[in-house]
């Protein structure tokens, strides 16, 4: 069936706009799917441009009385998100493990932080490194479970082909543990905190040329309540550089972000914006959401312009745990929309379905990308704020858009599952049609079809009709 003559009108009106948009800020998601439940971790950038994404496979229960087991999982992507290969290993001695931190260096090498627990929970700090090559076997992996240690987070250390591990003793003293590639300890630096503390903390860690950014907490006595929270630049060999001192601090600083020359962000409960070396923060602010709720960051990126993309957590009455994604502007405030004039924040539990693992800057002004996982498996996603979602739309939505001969356009929920699908030109005439297909996700090829612009139509299961303008280059 043709669009109607006023839908004809408005696709030639928007065309313009179409084309401008499309070659200007492109966007895709891709959706990765198992025959077993996972879940992604974290996402890493590749040389190449591509991804490699970290998660676990869950595995079949074997006993009602023991957990099922999990399994390691690596997906490995071109710079479009198309799969080129994917990986899943067990860990010899391990059935049981959450993977919880994931680290690479120069060379390719992967370090990963495990929670190794029979308990079928997540909690708890890692206790297990794991090494491995993207594409080869485990190389080796070292157990803290009988020791007092725990680990806190990783870092490469791209100076001697090796890593950096930051390590907590029973919240008493932290350190940094220096490793070669093949696992052989090059030293252990206990923190210097640069003042007599009796306690301390190491909660974060950020990689930097050279070596590495720590967000630490002192406490100058065993009762007291608040930290001296610092940001403290450690070098690949172990030498302690510029820091700054964040005002106020309870927790000390948990995340760290780079902006670009000495100017970073830190949270530690409140926002700061500092210059490393420089005494004193330039500003500092609380972030909540519209209703009111402090908005803690668990993810983070700042894109080329400025701006800063986070998805994060509120707690109310203590108990309940809200996410949301938000985009912050360079001053730390929440944007503003400019369709809607609405806040930049959604709550991505309005679904009930997704969690995000890793939030990446894109290459254009404006643009991120998003990684994590959905039901149906590991998702990725490049666009701007008002392009990024989870779980499967409820509208119809394919990608990626533009989309060219050697790529399929994918599309996903009942719009593919229940009905055909139909392509149109400008003019109103159908250019092809696709049947239903079966398994949840459709996969169209365009080739053959000139380059411009399209309307994709279909309806879905409960006979909604939907329309999508495409580009095709």
């Amino acid at each position: 069936m043709l669009p109607s003559s006023a839908l004809r009108i408005l696709l030639s009106a928007l065309c313009a706009l179409l084309l401008r948009t499309a070659a200007a800020q492109p966007s895709w998601q891709q959706l990765y799917s198992g025959p077993r439940p996972q879940s992604c971790i974290k996402a890493l950038r590749q040389p190449d441009g591509g991804f490699l994404l970290v998660g676990e496979e869950l595995l079949k229960q074997a006993s009602s009385s023991q957990p099922a087991p999990r399994r390691l999982l690596l997906v490995r992507t071109d710079a479009r998100g198309r799969q080129l290969w994917e990986q899943r290993l067990d860990v010899p001695g391990f059935p049981h493990i959450f993977v919880r931190a994931a680290s690479q260096n120069g060379r390719g090498d992967l370090l990963l932080g495990l929670v190794n627990s029979p308990l079928a929970t997540d909690f708890g700090s890692p206790n297990l490194l794991v090494a491995l090559t993207p594409r080869g076997p485990i190389r080796w992996t070292r157990d803290f479970s009988g020791s007092s240690r725990r680990i806190v987070d990783l870092a490469p250390d791209d100076s001697h082909q090796g890593f950096v591990v930051a390590l907590s003793d029973r919240g008493m003293a932290a350190s940094l543990l220096y490793l070669q590639a093949d696992g052989t300890q090059r030293q252990l630096l206990p923190l210097d905190f640069g003042m007599p503390v009796v306690r301390s903390v190491i909660n974060t860690l950020l990689p930097q040329p050279g070596g590495v950014l720590v967000g630490a907490s002192g406490y100058t006595s065993l009762s007291a309540t608040s930290a001296v929270a610092k940001v403290i630049f450690v070098s690949d060999d172990g030498v302690r550089g510029a820091e700054t001192v964040l005002p106020g601090s309870y927790i000390g600083p948990t995340k760290l972000l780079a902006l670009g020359g000495n100017d970073f962000l830190a949270y530690d409960g409140h926002l700061h914006r500092l210059s490393l070396g420089v005494s004193g923060v330039q500003w500092s602010r609380d972030l909540f959401t519209p209703d009111g709720n402090v908005l803690s960051p668990e993810q983070w990126a700042a894109s080329p312009s400025g701006e800063v993309l986070l998805s994060g957590f509120t707690v109310r009455n203590s108990h309940i745990i809200t996410h949301y994604l938000a985009l912050l502007n360079p001053n730390g405030t929440i944007q503003q929309l400019e369709a809607s004039n609405q806040p930049a924040v959604t709550n991505l539990d309005a679904t009930g379905r997704g969690s995000v693992a890793s939030v990446l800057p894109g290459d254009a002004p404006g643009s991120f990308f998003l990684a994590g996982d959905v039901t149906e498996g590991l998702f990725l996603r490049l666009g701007s704020f008002a392009e990024l979602e989870l779980g499967a739309p409820t509208a119809l939505a394919a990608w990626p858009n533009p989309v060219t001969d050697d790529e399929l356009l994918t599309v996903t929920n009942s719009y593919a599952t229940t009905h055909p699908l139909y392509l149109y030109d400008l003019s109103g005439h159908q250019v092809a049609c696709w049947p239903a297909v079966a398994g949840g996700t459709a996969q169209l090829s365009l080739r053959g079809l000139r380059p411009g612009a399209y309307l994709l139509v279909g309806t879905n299961g409960q006979g909604k009709t939907g329309r999508m303008h495409l580009f095709k280059r």
